[in-house]
């Protein structure tokens, strides 16, 4: 099924991340070049949220250094140092969507190219 590329251009082709934003969606821009169906963009729109979702990865490291210096019978200094480093790493990813929309997909003539944003 192809979407209507006789009509005017929706503002979310060229301005898709202002109206989806963040903070609200996980929205991702599929563009087909060529005169591939329509379904294409909304393929590579899909994927291209697929890849956007990634896991965050937690690092905390500490590091501790104890040093203690003793002066000998003959008068030199030796230093002593002890070191401990602990790191600890977090991951995890508990994520369900709810909903997955797709704006009816827009083909630009003079680009020649679908656009849809899953």
């Amino acid at each position: 099924m192809h979407a209507a590329s006789d009509s005017i251009q929706p503002d979310w082709v060229d301005n898709w991340r202002s109206i989806y934003s963040d903070e609200i969606y996980i929205a991702q821009l599929g563009k087909a070049y060529g005169k591939k169906n329509s379904s294409e963009a909304k393929n590579i729109a899909a994927n291209n949220v697929a890849q956007y979702i990634q896991a965050t990865i937690q690092s905390q490291t500490q590091s501790q250094s104890k040093f203690s210096t003793q002066s000998t019978e003959k008068g030199t200094l030796s230093t002593f140092v002890e070191k401990n480093n602990s790191q600890d790493i977090t991951l995890s990813v508990d994520l369900s969507l709810t909903s997955f929309e797709f704006t009816e997909p827009w083909y630009s003539k003079n680009v020649e190219v679908w656009n849809c944003v899953a």
